[in-house]
């Protein structure tokens, strides 16, 4: 697998790297942008080279992105990530090929992948690419969006762990007792509008991070939006478990995310068998 790695500062600077990744033939049939997961302070692009490379065999080009991590607040993250997403939506459209991407993230990647694609631009704070070039590809919503593990929302929940509340409490860098406001804001509930794009929230069985029963009201607010939203989960699967596909779970994970792209009016190539 080759592909190309791009930075938006130089490359000293932590966070601001993205690879990109395109069938040899340049066959491009759908578009994939990754987020990685990490408690929102650790994690790299790299975890989900395996799955692109098996999305290469169905004609699919990927882009996955790092972020600011240490002591970014949303807003800093949102702003990389945002400028990423242009800029690739900016070199397909190069190739001559005009896809909205599917856009999946995992964990925290989730959550920042849930927000980039239903807050409008700058509404959660962060800024917004100021680069001419890139202003045709800022409000272009993707296709769809698929996360594992990810949470709907930043506000407590009965019987929070309290790993995931202090993962989140580092994150907004005040107590909610205090300021409930910006935990509400960071929220992919909050949101939630009629002009969100497709969402599948896929779950692990064995998940201790986020409950998964917290995603019903996230999908009663899309549908009672006209948006659509479903969730699938897979037994003998971990929190983030989808970064490969060599387990009976990550395959089936696959399938159900190649079947996605496909209701998401984005073809991807059979596996001809």
């Amino acid at each position: 697998m080759q592909g190309q790695t791009f930075y938006l500062d130089h490359p000293l600077v932590t966070g601001r790297v993205w690879d990109m990744f395109t069938p040899h033939d340049q066959n491009i049939q759908a578009a994939m942008f990754f987020i990685h997961g990490g408690g929102w302070r650790v994690g790299t692009r790299t975890i989900f080279h395996p799955m692109i490379d098996a999305l290469l065999d169905h004609a699919v080009a990927s882009a996955t992105t790092d972020y600011r991590l240490s002591n970014a607040t949303i807003a800093e993250q949102l702003t990389d990530i945002r400028e990423v997403y242009a800029r690739f939506l900016q070199r397909l459209e190069a190739m001559g090929k005009t896809i909205k991407p599917i856009v999946f993230g995992s964990s925290a990647g989730g959550h920042l992948a849930l927000l980039m694609a239903l807050a409008k631009p700058g509404a959660c704070g962060e800024q917004l690419p100021t680069d001419v070039s890139l202003q045709p590809y800022i409000d272009v919503k993707p296709a769809g969006v698929a996360v594992v593990s990810a949470p709907v929302t930043l506000e407590p929940w009965d019987e929070m762990l309290p790993e995931s509340w202090n993962a989140i409490q580092r994150l907004i860098g005040v107590s909610y007792e205090d300021d409930p406001k910006p935990y509400r804001l960071g929220s992919p509930m909050t949101h939630v509008n009629d002009d969100a794009p497709p969402v599948l929230l896929m779950q692990a069985g064995d998940e201790h991070m986020f409950p998964n029963r917290l995603a019903d009201p996230f999908i009663q607010a899309m549908k009672n939006c006209g948006a659509q939203a479903s969730a699938i989960e897979y037994s003998h699967a971990e929190h983030g478990f989808f970064y490969d596909v060599t387990r009976p779970c990550q395959q089936r994970a696959m399938r159900d995310l190649l079947s996605f792209i496909k209701q998401c009016n984005v073809g991807v190539a059979d596996d001809g068998d």
